[in-house]
């Protein structure tokens, strides 16, 4: 077994993990992080950072270590990278060091004025820093600079200057043509915030012992402590179990009181276990949550009738789609901005009767302005309400597109104060079904309610939406196939809003 960053911080997240990863159980470890990450393209974001990085060093010699194979994948790392090293470029980038059977790879050694090497760490991170008042790293990002660190002064010994910085983004830079890396990357000296060596150990002596014994043995002595079940028993935990209760994982000792009772599912709960759920201040939404679930679906009908009679016409059903990238794409934006590059809009007029518009960025784009102004024009004077699904991120976006065209502001601040959340009907319970399971996504809600559901659609799901938009705008997409993407995108986007629109109809009529 070799003990990579990766797996050391596995095993510091969820010690189950690691063992599925040791274990070599590939099927349970990459439907565990098909979960987690889905389609994310990890390394291709952290590369572009890295490459706005090694702009730095223009003028330098660089020395990049590639490693192509997976035949004795470490051991040749390792030596390829010693041979490198013994070149003395005056940045090395992408190392792999073997020490026993501790690995590691990092993103550049930089030469200093001593003729010695300081890592340097890249992030695609905007903010490193753990919450409260001390300036201290996160714990995730400290145990991986301090494990590199620790192989490092191992490996190159008086060769390592004992200095390690850490790259990463600038919230505050605002991209106005060529990006300009010097002032996109910050730089951070966090030595003297590392680790200790003795918290770097102690997890490797235990990964070391423990990561082969059977899964009972295992399982005995790193038990299931509440927090992440997927991770733990390698599946998504069964519907209609205590772990689909609502932000549960924020009261682990209720949730592990019940569990280790017997007591999983929601509906064999008797009055003692929900007693369990309590809170200091009366029901608890956890008891609120099992009640209404023994009981069925449940329709507040007074609650939600005040709500919607509020609700002044025309009613204009909005959803945007956004990308969002470290590396900004777009002019006049930040690191990891989520800019509007789509939207599907229904106005529904009183008597019921409704019109559609929609948007979506060209290819190639360099800016928003276009679709920003086709929805300013679709939603004309904007007297009415605008309704959207989670209220807090088509708000944010648009008080971002009232900063990026100051000249819509007024619009952009007359539509957030007219804002209805018609998802807060299901996550305040006032609309509630057992076969939401917990949750009040709009794609767990709309084949409970409607008859339709997003099978069958070439683009399924938000996440795969983002992809295909900025490959739109970078040109990742093939000429004779753009019409086709465009076109499927429009259809999920237009799928999003026109959900609201049933949704609120069966409300409605359910509350008269």
């Amino acid at each position: 077994m070799f003990i990579t960053k990766s797996l050391f911080k596995e095993f510091l997240a969820n010690q189950k993990l690691a063992f599925w990863h040791v274990q070599r159980d590939k099927s349970t470890y990459k439907a565990i992080n098909e979960q987690l990450y889905g389609g994310m393209n990890g390394a291709e974001i952290g590369q572009s950072v890295e490459d706005a990085v090694m702009k730095l060093w223009e003028g330098k010699t660089v020395r990049e270590v590639k490693m192509d194979g997976f035949y004795d994948f470490h051991r040749t790392y390792d030596r390829l990278s010693k041979e490198a090293l013994a070149e003395s470029p005056d940045v090395l980038y992408q190392c792999g060091f073997l020490i026993g059977d501790l690995f590691i790879k990092t993103d550049f050694l930089v030469k200093n004025e001593e003729g010695k090497y300081d890592i340097v760490e890249v992030k695609s991170v905007c903010n490193p820093y753990a919450a409260g008042d001390a300036v201290e790293l996160t714990a995730d990002l400290n145990y991986d600079v301090s494990f590199q660190a620790y192989v490092v002064k191992r490996v190159l010994g008086e060769r390592f200057s004992g200095k390690t910085y850490l790259y990463f983004l600038n919230r505050e830079y605002v991209k106005h043509g060529e990006i300009v890396p010097s002032e996109i990357i910050k730089t951070l000296d966090v030595s003297g915030m590392l680790f200790p060596d003795s918290e770097i150990t102690k997890p490797i002596d235990a990964m070391r012992r423990d990561l082969y014994l059977r899964e009972e043995a295992f399982d005995e002595k790193y038990p299931f402590d509440g927090r992440d079940y997927l991770c733990h028993f390698g599946r998504v935990p069964e519907k209609g179990t205590i772990f689909h209760i609502p932000r549960i994982g924020q009261s682990r000792a209720k949730l592990l009181q019940l569990f280790e009772a017997g007591k999983i599912r929601i509906k064999d709960l008797d009055e003692d276990d929900i007693a369990v759920l309590w809170n200091d201040e009366g029901e608890s939404s956890y008891q609120k949550y099992v009640r209404l679930y023994q009981r069925g679906e449940t329709v507040d009908s007074e609650a939600i009738s005040g709500i919607l009679d509020e609700l002044e016409f025309p009613l204009y059903f909005y959803d945007y789609e956004t990308v969002a990238s470290p590396m900004p794409i777009f002019e006049g934006t930040h690191p990891w901005q989520s800019v509007v590059v789509q939207y599907s809009l229904h106005v529904m007029r009183a008597d019921g009767s409704t019109s559609h518009f929609a948007a979506i960025v060209e290819p190639g784009a360099s800016d928003n302005r276009r679709v920003v102004e086709s929805f300013v024009r679709d939603i004309g004077e904007a007297d009415g309400t605008f309704v959207v699904w989670n209220k807090a991120f088509e708000c944010t976006r648009n008080n971002e597109t009232a900063e990026l065209y100051p000249e819509f502001r007024e619009i952009f601040e007359k539509v957030n104060s007219q804002t209805f959340d018609l998802m807060e009907i299901f996550r305040n319970l006032h609309y509630f079904h057992p076969d939401f399971h917990g949750s009040a996504s709009i794609k767990k809600v709309l084949p409970v309610l409607t008859k339709m559901s997003y099978d069958g659609l070439e683009v399924g799901n938000g996440g795969e939406a983002t992809e295909l938009l900025k490959k739109l705008v970078v040109g990742g997409i093939a000429d004779d196939e753009v019409g086709k993407v465009v076109g499927d995108l429009l259809e999920y986007c237009k799928q999003d809003s026109w959900a609201m629109v049933e949704i609120w109809g069966v409300v409605r009529g359910r509350v008269g």
